[in-house]
């Protein structure tokens, strides 16, 4: 556990202030922390090359080094698998131990992954406007181009589909099998996207235009305006709870209908934010190393 002071919190306004359930710190800076729903853990990266495991209870019940220069980390939603990258051009699939399944390297640099909520496929968006899918045992399944290299992928969890967006201007969906359903250009860059369980909704950040709202099928269904300018967004697997962080360190806690419950000024510099899968939890990853649990658990 930590001592960090998290007075902050009661600067926010809202319903409810949240509760600090747990708090701990890694051996370095962060540089991503994971939630995986169904498991209700958490797994995170530092700068020093170390994977990390978290139980339910802010623990840490696993940590290996031997990943230097990881940039990005994705799990699957069982938190049995989960997919690491290391310096622009490397991924590694590696089980909830951070033992190597397989790895895969590229000529071109990578610019986004997201791996299927059971682990069985992988998705890899290159800066050559090519994203290659994998399963389970590194078997390529398609190739597919798009207009733009994507900054941002997610599999539907319902659905055999992927959304993708760029921060250039370009949102799409399209199928394991490598069909593109549809290809948008929203009216504003965007950083982020995230999209609900069935694939009805898709929350974009869009620069000065807040959160733009889109169905299943691409179409604008309105936005979501917020002080300052989308940073990171995660949106709860159940559907109830969207979480913002924007550029001048204002973090938002909205439900689905852009309702805001609640907002605070973040005193540090936060690298990652990631929703439990009830809605109720908010895991916060902090450049200085630290991983704090929120836990609105007294407003559900």
């Amino acid at each position: 556990m930590t001592t960090t002071d998290h007075s902050w919190l009661l600067d926010g306004q809202g319903l409810v202030t949240p509760t600090v359930e747990w708090s701990v710190r890694t051996r370095g800076p962060l540089v991503e922390v994971r939630h995986a729903p169904e498991c209700q853990e958490t797994f995170a990266a530092d700068i020093s090359g170390s994977l990390y495991r978290l139980n339910i209870q802010g623990e840490i019940t696993r940590r290996k080094g031997k990943f230097p220069h990881t940039s990005r980390i994705y799990w699957c939603s069982s938190g049995e698998l989960g997919v690491v990258c290391q310096k622009a051009f490397k991924v590694s699939l590696v089980n909830r131990d951070f033992e190597v399944e397989w790895e895969a390297k590229f000529r071109e640099d990578v610019r986004a992954v997201a791996i299927s909520h059971n682990g069985d496929y992988v998705a890899v968006a290159l800066s050559d406007s090519q994203i290659i899918l994998f399963d389970r045992y590194k078997k390529r399944i398609a190739k597919v181009p798009t207009r733009r290299s994507l900054d941002d992928l997610h599999f539907v969890w319902e659905e055999p589909a992927i959304v993708g967006s760029s921060d250039l201007g370009l949102l799409c969906k399209f199928s394991l099998k490598g069909k593109i359903d549809w290809m948008i250009s929203p009216t504003s860059r965007s950083s982020q996207a995230k999209v609900n369980s069935d694939g009805s909704r898709i929350y974009l950040s869009a620069h000065n235009r807040g959160i733009q709202v889109y169905d299943g099928e691409g179409e604008l269904l309105g936005a979501y305006q917020i002080k300052g300018i989308p940073q990171l967004l995660s949106l709860s697997p159940a559907g109830n709870r969207l979480a913002v962080l924007t550029t001048n360190a204002l973090l938002f806690w909205m439900d689905l209908q852009g309702k805001l419950l609640w907002v605070a000024p973040v005193p540090e510099q936060i690298v990652s934010i990631d929703c439990d899968g009830f809605g109720s939890r908010l895991i916060l990853g902090l450049e200085t190393g630290e991983i704090t649990c929120l836990n609105w658990s007294l407003e559900n």
